[in-house]
């Protein structure tokens, strides 16, 4: 393969007549450019790219099905996530009001339960009093301060019954307890 100046160094020995006869033949022009190896060189890259360029296309042309499967994927995962989070947010929404329900209801046992265990070592402490064992003063001091206690949350645990009613009450008296239209006699009242 000869170079450029190799190529074209002969041009500078020819007379005017055959430079025109060269300039006119472009086959002969073609060839000899052809013949320079930077042109091959050039010529052989541009293969390679057009080449490498192809396997590119074809690389991606071959991801797409994948590429549109992932897509559809990742909508449908979207979509069910949407929706997982909307029904949760309405079981929350919707159990929220439950919660204060339960939660009155899960205090007022542990306060009855409480009572009743106040109630208990008031009664031990009175049979205590029966047996001999307890002198009256202490008697009267621990089973006084026992009963006041008990009595106390006897007192709020029937409170937080009544609270509790009304709430249920509340909720249900407007769908199944409508006020009689005509007035009732004063002997003959409903109680709630």
């Amino acid at each position: 393969i000869k170079s450029v100046s190799e190529n074209f160094g002969f041009l500078a020995h020819l007379n005017t007549e055959e430079l025109r006869s060269v300039l006119n033949d472009e086959s002969k022009l073609e060839e000899m450019v052809k013949d320079v190896k930077q042109c091959k060189d050039i010529e052989k890259e541009k293969e390679m790219l057009l080449v490498s360029n192809r396997s590119l296309a074809e690389y991606n042309l071959n991801q797409e099905p994948m590429l549109i499967l992932s897509k559809k994927q990742l909508v449908e995962l979207s979509e069910i996530c949407q929706d997982l989070y909307k029904s949760i947010e309405n079981k929350f929404s919707g159990s929220a009001p439950k919660w204060g329900v339960n939660s009155l209801e899960t205090k007022l046992s542990v306060l009855q339960m409480a009572t009743q265990e106040i109630e208990e070592e008031s009664e031990g402490i009175a049979e205590s009093f029966l047996d001999g064992s307890v002198e009256i003063d202490d008697f009267l001091e621990r089973f006084m301060q026992r009963r006041k206690i008990m009595h106390l949350r006897k007192v709020k645990a029937d409170k937080m019954k009544e609270i509790i009613r009304e709430h249920l009450n509340s909720r249900s008296s407007v769908r199944t307890n409508p006020q009689a239209s005509y007035p009732l006699s004063s002997y003959y009242r409903p109680q709630n």
